[in-house]
């Protein structure tokens, strides 16, 4: 309506950087203004999940390599005390039993057994 009484007016309100609209049309617009930052803030969020999710698998790839590193060293301390045991099953005890019967006391002297155990890895399929 007043467009109507005058025609001036549209030409004014845009040298003024103000637009004239109805208010349905008002409506249409502030209704895609809110869909177009709603989706600016979910592309956010993607962006944000996405950079956590790539900080997340390097935390898993380090954390994976540590724990496989344990049982590596797990595996060659098992190999140690087998040797270990070993070493004092065939060399240590005889030799000390020998003492012992000589000494006219019991040569008895209980090892632990070898561990027979295998340490596994964690493996990362790819």
């Amino acid at each position: 309506m007043a467009l109507e009484r005058d025609p001036q007016l549209l030409e004014y309100a845009f040298s003024k950087n103000i637009i004239l609209t109805f208010p349905t049309s008002l409506l249409a617009i502030l209704k895609g203004l809110a869909m177009t930052i709603q989706q600016a803030e979910i592309a956010k969020n993607i962006d944000e999940i996405q950079a956590q999710a790539v900080e997340l698998h390097k935390r898993f790839s380090i954390f994976i390599d540590k724990f496989n590193d344990i049982g590596s060293n797990l595996t060659r301390l098992n190999k140690s005390f087998n040797a270990a045991v070993g070493s004092a099953q065939s060399r240590l005890l005889p030799q000390g039993r020998r003492f012992a019967e000589l000494a006219g006391q019991s040569g008895e002297i209980d090892v632990s057994d070898q561990i027979d155990e295998v340490v596994r890895e964690i493996e990362v399929g790819e």
